[in-house]
C-alpha cells in the first residue's frame, strides 16, 4: 500500500508553504542585489563622472542598468539559468520604456517616469520569477563533483550475453 500524504497533519500544505517561502526568500535576494547594484555603481559613477543631471529618461536607464547588473550577479552567483537572467533583466526595463514615452510628450514628469518604473518593476519581476528557475541544485552540484564509476555507466539492460558494454 503506497503511502498518501496526511493532509491532517499538513504535510502537503507544509510543502507548498516551503515552496512559496524559498521563491519569496530567493525574489527579496534580488530585490536586495538590485538595490545594491544601484547603490554601488551609482557611487561608483558619480564618482568617476561627477557632474550634472542627465535627462529624466537617460538617468532612469542608466538606473535600471544598475540595478540589473546588481540583479544578475545575484542570479548568476545563485546559478540561475541564462535564459531566466535574460527574462528578468528585459522585465527590470519594460515599466521604464513603458513609462517613457508618456515623459516625452509631457504627459508625466522625470519623477513620476523615476518613481513609476521603479515601483511597476517589482510586480513585473514578481510576475517574472517563474521564468527564472535555477540550473542547478544541491544535489546536482554534487553529482558533477563525482567521479563516474564502471557500475554507474552501465545498466543490465546495456550488457550484451558476455557481460561486456556495448561499443
Amino acid at each position: 500500500m503506497a503511502s498518501q500524504p496526511n493532509t491532517a497533519t499538513g504535510h502537503e500544505t507544509s510543502h507548498y508553504a516551503r515552496r512559496h517561502l524559498r521563491s519569496l526568500l530567493e525574489y527579496l535576494g534580488m530585490v536586495a542585489a538590485m538595490l545594491a547594484g544601484m547603490v554601488i555603481l551609482g557611487l561608483i559613477r558619480d564618482l568617476v563622472a561627477p557632474g550634472p543631471v542627465l535627462r529624466a529618461d537617460v538617468e532612469a536607464i542608466i538606473m535600471a542598468s544598475e540595478m540589473v547588473i546588481g540583479m544578475s550577479a545575484w542570479m548568476v552567483a545563485r546559478r540561475h539559468a541564462w535564459r531566466g537572467i535574460v527574462v528578468m533583466s528585459a522585465v527590470m526595463y519594460l515599466p521604464f520604456l513603458i513609462l517613457a514615452p508618456l515623459f516625452w510628450v509631457g504627459t508625466i514628469s522625470g519623477d513620476v517616469l523615476a518613481a513609476g518604473g521603479h515601483l511597476l518593476m517589482l510586480p513585473a519581476m514578481a510576475l517574472a520569477m517563474p521564468l527564472t528557475h535555477r540550473t542547478r541544485g544541491p544535489a546536482e552540484r554534487l553529482r558533477l563533483t563525482e567521479a563516474p564509476t564502471m557500475e554507474a555507466g552501465a545498466s543490465s539492460a546495456d550488457l550484451g550475453a558476455t557481460g561486456e558494454q556495448p561499443r
